[in-house]
């Protein structure tokens, strides 16, 4: 295999002239495993986007921002037994840990591996082995860095499937088209469309960060807070997350008393007039005290019922659109700004208009939540730098819609070696 090192610390004078370094560093290769298969992925170097040297007007990332030093997987990921016909696995399957039948490989020409939920993902990826060094799910960070190159290298040409076969910006000719998958209408098969489908518009780069599936990410939530290695980090941009101080029936007005409040970024507690959310009912704030809140009950149509000791109380975002409040309520936003504070996993700190990073967000603010990222192939113009977030989904969710793909960390592959 080619040996590589890291990319040197110099500092660059523009972000295109960082990026065109990096990707004269970076180079693909086609790893055999040890279950017998094979899998492509590209090396992304080690960089470092400098402070000042960035979006949105030089705030962003707000100070050195160290990226790369991984393996990234250069498809969409399938099933080892997948042909250029069929997924090679049941829908649903559960997968076994240690597993050699059951691996998820990055395979050009392939249908992709779809209709798998979060657990069973990181199973699959995680019964991939090189020379016994274990790959894993894609990171926020692994993900972020490979959408930032992208911006740098080919700006807004990026594309992908996003309108069945192709991108909703290109015309619709055969040569703006991926080969469709015969499994799923809209799909394609791993690795087909023209070039501007790979991060750095050519055949040698990653495939597939806009459009075609969903890719799941090792990134999880808990009514809106991700446990930072125990540290508890709120997610809703200009929102905040507080709970119940003792429990609630179904008095209306009434008002709650909460505790351990968690500001997200730009939030400063809870303020009359906005929403608030308990598993789905909807209430909206009359009044605030110190540690309390009165609500009116049942807004937009949604149920009042009893909440128990502790629940989460969520505020959504300033921007952060209410759909589905009767049933499952959920929202959505355009990312307008990014998080200085955890620069590296392109989460969103403002969304009260669209910006330039192109892509929508979606939560739903209670129970655990699993990251997907990428927009699949119904996306349009939700989905065009591959920032696109989705938090609605929970980890035992599977979809049509919804793949997966590995990484490998240069740690991981020197480790014992």
């Amino acid at each position: 295999m080619r040996r590589y090192k890291p990319l040197s610390r110099q500092r660059f004078g523009d972000l295109r002239s960082l990026a065109r370094e990096v990707d004269m560093k970076s180079f693909e290769y086609t790893f055999p495993t040890d279950d017998g298969s094979s899998s492509v992925a590209v090396y992304i170097p080690r960089f470092t986007i400098p402070k000042g040297v960035g979006w949105e007007s030089g705030d962003f990332p707000g100070g050195d921002l160290h990226l790369g030093g991984f393996w990234f997987d250069k498809y969409q990921c399938s099933h080892k037994s997948a042909t250029d016909s069929s997924r090679g696995v049941a829908v649903g399957a559960t997968i076994s840990p240690g597993s050699t039948t059951d691996v998820a490989v990055s395979q050009q020409g392939k249908v992709v591996w779809t209709d798998i939920d979060w657990n069973n993902a990181k199973v699959a990826i995680e019964n991939r082995y090189t020379n016994g060094r274990q790959w894993h799910m894609v990171t926020m960070r692994e993900w972020s860095t490979i959408c930032f190159l992208a911006r740098w290298l080919v700006g807004d040409k990026l594309r992908g499937n996003n309108s069945s076969g192709r991108d909703y910006r290109d015309p619709d000719s055969a040569e703006y088209y991926g080969e469709f998958d015969p499994v799923q209408a809209g799909r394609v098969l791993a690795g087909t469309g023209p070039d501007s489908w790979f991060h750095n518009g050519k055949k040698n780069g990653i495939w597939g960060i806009v459009g075609n599936v969903y890719q799941w990410n090792d990134f999880l939530i808990t009514d809106s807070v991700w446990d930072n290695n125990g540290t508890p980090v709120c997610v809703i941009p200009t929102g905040c997350v507080a709970y119940l101080d003792g429990a609630i029936g179904t008095d209306d007005p009434v008002t709650i008393t909460y505790k351990n409040l968690l500001n997200g970024p730009g939030a400063d507690g809870f303020a009359v007039g906005r929403i608030i959310q308990i598993d789905v009912e909807i209430m909206t704030i009359s009044g605030i005290g110190e540690n309390t809140i009165t609500v009116s009950r049942g807004t937009s149509g949604s149920s009042v019922v009893a909440h128990s000791d502790s629940a989460a109380v969520t505020m959504p975002g300033t921007g952060m659109v209410l759909t589905s409040p009767t049933s499952s309520p959920y929202y959505y936003a355009w990312f307008k700004k990014l998080r200085t504070d955890y620069p590296d996993l392109a989460l969103p700190s403002d969304v009260s208009a669209s910006g330039e990073w192109l892509d929508r967000a979606y939560w739903r603010l209670y129970g655990t939540r699993a990251a997907l990222r990428g927009g699949y192939w119904s996306s349009g113009s939700t989905a065009r730098s591959g920032l696109i977030l989705s938090l609605n989904s929970e980890p035992a969710s599977r979809n049509y819609y919804i793949g997966l793909r590995a990484a490998l960390a240069d740690e991981d592959l020197e480790s014992g070696s």
